[in-house]
């Protein structure tokens, strides 16, 4: 047993693939290797290691309390070696090539999915802004779409556009359009409302412009996106207060939206990690979002 060699980054892989994979074949196959090579490849990581790795319960090969804490421990880390690999092909990849990640709100994703030109692959995953945000800053996407920010050197925020919130209400429910915010207010404490959450400040201080408060509200539902949100209020079943880059058949609708510059406002940017900026396709990718906006 020689613990002063380092261990071979392919054994670490092996390794956790061994542990992952409910078959010793089926780890095999994912690393790329025979089942007897996998097994030899294991045996030489115990001769590296101070301490057994694998022990058997029966026939069962399991790992040892030691096995277990070496695994919790390589794991986060070989991921994120995994991403630092992954981003450094990424960078100098052609375009066709390149293989980029873009995260945000289902609905933002949407907008941006079917006007985006970009030669390589693209892949589109929804997650709320915070979550977006962790995920660049730990290489599991490339780009976000936010409308909050991190206290990160290593991130770069750019403005992409600013939305703003209207009150969207189906004329089925309100045939005849209020004269005035107090009218207005009357009519929507007793229609059923539709929301895409209750605990959003910006969407408070919005409504408290008509003189609403969202705690006496008659809400009947509460969706975890806005496109969700579109298709009840399509139906009829409710008002909502919805963000301005949501398209809706304004002819259907009593839409209420405040005028000049006002709190009803949030500002959305793109998220991405400082080294992006050197891949030799983010430029023209860049200018594909401004495009989006003009």
């Amino acid at each position: 047993m020689n613990t002063q060699s380092p261990i071979p980054y392919h054994l670490i892989e092996s390794f956790l693939a061994a542990v992952e994979s409910p078959t010793l074949q089926t780890a095999a196959d994912r690393v790329g290797l025979t089942q007897s090579a996998l097994s030899r490849q294991m045996q030489l990581l115990e001769e590296l290691l101070p301490h057994k790795v694998f022990t058997f319960e029966g026939r069962k090969k399991v790992l040892t309390k030691y096995g277990q804490t070496l695994y919790e421990l390589l794991n986060p880390q070989f991921s994120q070696t995994q991403g630092l690999i992954e981003q450094a092909s990424l960078l100098f990849s052609e375009p066709k090539k390149a293989h980029i990640k873009i995260c945000g709100r289902g609905e933002m994703l949407d907008m941006i999915a079917g006007q985006i030109s970009f030669a390589g692959r693209i892949s589109f995953l929804s997650m709320d802004s915070g979550r977006a945000l962790e995920a660049v800053l730990h290489r599991e996407c490339d780009i976000g779409v936010v409308y909050s920010s991190v206290d990160s050197s290593e991130l770069v925020l750019k403005h992409f556009f600013t939305n703003r919130l209207r009150i969207v209400v189906p004329k089925a429910l309100l045939k005849t359009k209020p004269a005035s915010k107090t009218d207005l207010a009357a009519k929507l404490q007793n229609l059923p409302s539709l929301f895409y959450k209750t605990d959003d400040p910006v969407v408070e201080k919005f409504l408290s412009e008509y003189g609403l408060n969202i705690k006496n509200l008659n809400i009947s539902r509460v969706y975890a996106n806005y496109a969700s949100l579109m298709r009840l209020i399509n139906a009829g079943k409710g008002w909502g207060v919805i963000p301005s880059n949501m398209e809706i058949a304004e002819d259907r609708y009593h839409v209420f939206q405040l005028s000049g510059r006002s709190q009803d406002e949030r500002a959305f940017y793109l998220c991405y990690r400082r080294e992006l900026k050197d891949a030799v396709w983010f430029k023209d990718l860049l200018n594909e979002f401004k495009n989006l906006v003009r």
